[in-house]
């Protein structure tokens, strides 16, 4: 017999000791591959490399020491030296085991990994190759390294990925810093886009060292919206010239969703925006259509008519005589509120004569701030008019020979005001002796007080 063996299985004899084979007797008759078996030496095969550490498309920091780790075997049991390469470059060659190696300070971008094993006899073997990624930590990273913004306003491309931990712990997870010091009042509208569910906005005022609050957005929210609604969740404060801010932009985790384009412009608000710049009051009588789109609250702005303020208008007026402020408002939801005081944080309300009247008791010659607010975005506009009554008191008094005199107090309304009696014998002394109770009048004039001046003198709010 002469026999030749066909290999079907695996092509290639080097490659594995046993196989699948076809066997034919000299005559060319063929026989069954299970009636013959036929061991093949290889002789000296390559050793194996298998990467086992990181995971393929793994995400680092710059900052962070990479571990990296592989599993090497040779046939004839010994290994020559297994390297672990950067692309090109040999990162380190290890020459026994355990085959790992921390890796540090590498450079940002894509990294692609391989191992490579050789042997004794020379022979080498390529690991399948591990694809990395390592991202820079942001220059704006932490507070004291802010960035600072244009003072117009305008976007700026940024991230967190691989962002530390914020600064301030109203700013969620790794978080970059801004600073910016706008050019001009209004308000301030600041927005990330894209907004993942993990994002935070916030801003503070810098003063000095001390920072305070101005706004927020947190996970897809906001501070209470605008009277002009942005189309993405937004922060909106009132800005000066010359202030100071400073934004910190933070997210939950390290994820290609870090990359934000920040996003500063202004809406200009109107010129009775603040209490500081109060317009006059309309002419009274007059229905005025009073828009509060663009308006705001101020930070130190009280509540108006039992809600907090929203959008609101500052007018200032003086009383020409004691009497009553009416309001009348087309709008429903408008509200309306009048108050006394030299500042925004030390107002002091006028009670309404009635509650929900929109009826003001005031003084002659006494300065006055009314306001008008929305409750909400439907509520920002609407005819207004303003209407003065004017209530003078007067005293009146009767006497006979019969009888003693008699002071009685006459007022359009009783629901306005309080007045004090007077009484002066040389009408520079005056000597008060109550108020318009019901137990003061009429008011009975003893005889020892006859020929005296008597006046009221109003203590309005």
């Amino acid at each position: 017999w002469r026999v030749d063996a066909e290999l079907v299985a695996p092509s290639d004899p080097a490659t594995a000791a046993f196989g699948e084979w076809r066997v034919r007797s000299g005559s060319g008759r063929a026989y069954a591959a299970s009636s013959l078996f036929v061991t093949v030496d290889p002789g000296d095969l390559p050793p194996t490399a298998v990467f086992t550490l990181p995971a393929d498309s793994t995400e680092f920091s710059d900052t962070d020491v990479i571990g990296l780790e592989a599993a090497v075997s040779d046939r004839e049991g010994a290994v020559g030296s297994v390297a672990f390469m950067d692309g090109e470059a040999t990162l380190t060659t290890l020459a026994e085991p355990p085959f790992r190696f921390a890796w540090s300070n590498a450079l940002p971008g894509a990294h692609v990994l391989r191992v490579v094993a050789t042997d004794r006899a020379g022979q080498s073997t390529e690991s399948f190759p591990r694809t990395l990624r390592v991202f820079g930590r942001p220059p704006n990273d932490r507070l004291s390294d802010r960035v600072l913004l244009p003072a117009h306003g305008g976007v700026v491309a940024g991230t967190t990925l691989d962002a530390t931990a914020g600064d301030r712990v109203e700013v969620l997870g790794r978080s970059v810093w801004y600073e910016w010091r706008p050019d001009r009042s209004g308000l301030a509208l600041v927005s990330c886009s894209p907004t993942p569910a993990n994002r935070t906005i916030v801003v503070f005022q810098l003063n000095g060292d001390e920072f305070t609050f101005r706004a927020r957005v947190e996970r897809g929210g906001g501070n209470p919206s605008p009277p002009v609604v942005p189309a993405i969740p937004t922060a909106a404060f009132e800005v000066l010239p010359g202030q100071v801010f400073v934004i910190g932009v933070g997210d939950d985790r390290l994820s290609a969703e870090g990359t934000f384009r920040l996003s500063i412009s202004y809406f200009d608000t109107a010129p009775n925006d603040r209490f500081s710049s109060a317009s006059p009051l309309f002419p009274l009588g007059q229905a005025e259509f009073v828009e509060l789109a663009g308006h705001t609250a101020e930070p130190s702005e009280p509540m108006h008519a039992g809600a907090p303020a929203y959008a609101s208008a500052w007018f200032r007026w003086t009383a020409p005589a004691n009497g009553m402020l009416q309001v009348e408002c087309g709008n429903p939801g408008m509200r309306s509120a009048l108050y006394r005081g030299g500042g925004i944080a030390e107002l002091t309300p006028i009670p309404e004569v009635t509650p929900g009247s929109r009826r003001y008791p005031v003084g002659r010659d006494v300065q006055y701030a009314f306001v008008l607010d929305a409750t909400s975005n439907a509520t920002s506009n609407g005819y207004v008019t303003a209407l003065f009554f004017r209530q003078e008191p007067r005293l009146d008094w009767t006497s006979t020979r019969e009888e003693p005199a008699v002071l009685r107090l006459s007022l359009p309304t009783n629901e306005i005001g309080s007045y004090i009696l007077q009484q002066s014998e040389d009408l520079q002394r005056w000597e008060p002796l109550g108020t318009n109770s019901p137990n003061l009048f009429p008011y009975v004039i003893p005889p020892s007080h006859h020929r005296r001046f008597w006046r009221l003198v109003p203590t309005f709010p």
